[in-house]
């Protein structure tokens, strides 16, 4: 059972101060929305609607995780520049999987998805470093 700094969203620093991971941070606020379903009536949204959408912006389509579906909504969308890394998030039949993308070379964007039935998937998009 690892105990309070061993934790994965808190590291200590030299000093013995903790420094949270914002990548790790970012994933669980996405993970908590995906899991909550956000509540309320929501617009669905098309996988190639949301394509289009951050394909306008620069963004380039890199691959969906989960099993995707058009009967959906927009749960979270985002990235993290300076994260060493970013975690997508699926959920199907009640299985819940992620997939962490290093963002050496490129930066990535995830797009997490919800339906109805309470299955998640991601789009993810990637760019360049500037």
């Amino acid at each position: 059972m690892p105990n309070h700094s061993q934790l994965v969203f808190a590291k200590k620093d030299q000093r013995g101060r903790h420094r949270h991971n914002f990548a790790h941070i970012i994933s669980v606020a996405a993970l908590a929305l995906i899991l909550s379903g956000c509540g309320g009536h929501q617009e669905t949204f098309g996988i190639s609607d949301e394509k289009k959408r951050w394909e306008a912006q620069g963004w380039t389509y890199f691959e969906t995780f989960g099993r995707p579906a058009e009967d959906t909504v927009l749960v979270f969308d985002g990235n993290a520049d300076t994260a060493n890394r970013v975690t997508a998030f699926a959920r199907t039949d009640g299985i819940l999987t992620n997939r962490v993308y290093a963002q050496s070379n490129s930066i990535y964007l995830v797009v997490a998805m919800q339906r109805p039935n309470g299955d998640t998937f991601s789009l993810v998009f990637t760019k360049p470093k500037p």
